[in-house]
């Protein structure tokens, strides 16, 4: 299914669920050559420590075949999904602690390590002209 400006938001859905479907069934087989021919030509791959352990960036698809035939194989890949439930969200917190952490200034001391000077400078111990 190909999509364009045009496209309604469900054939866009269904065209990206589709194209999912295929590109899961193409990792879990270690199919590279599948895989790769679900991607752009032009297309980047960014290996978070998913394949290769690296920190890798792959540009174009014969750079991505590279990776994937040297690891896929080994890593096994299941379950390809998208996760949409992950980011920032605000969690509302109850009660006087909650209150108490909100209205506390956000740079202060560890536990025990004494307060802040009161010109707000550093004191250095044994320095000349400190004190």
């Amino acid at each position: 299914m190909r999509v364009d400006t045009d496209s309604s938001p469900d054939e866009v859905k269904a065209a990206f669920a589709a194209w999912l479907a295929d590109f899961a069934d193409a990792m879990a087989a270690a199919d590279a050559a599948a895989t790769t021919n679900l991607l752009d030509g032009d297309c980047w791959w960014r290996d978070l420590l998913a394949l290769s352990w690296d920190l890798g960036t792959y540009h174009g698809t014969d750079r991505i075949a590279g990776l994937l035939d040297e690891h896929l194989q080994q890593a096994k890949v299941s379950d390809v999904r998208i996760v949409t439930e992950f980011g920032p969200r605000f969690v509302a917190e109850e009660g006087a602690a909650a209150r108490s952490r909100a209205s506390s200034p956000s740079r202060r001391p560890a536990p025990g390590a004494g307060a802040w000077p009161a010109s707000g400078r550093a004191r250095t111990a044994g320095a000349p002209g400190r004190s």
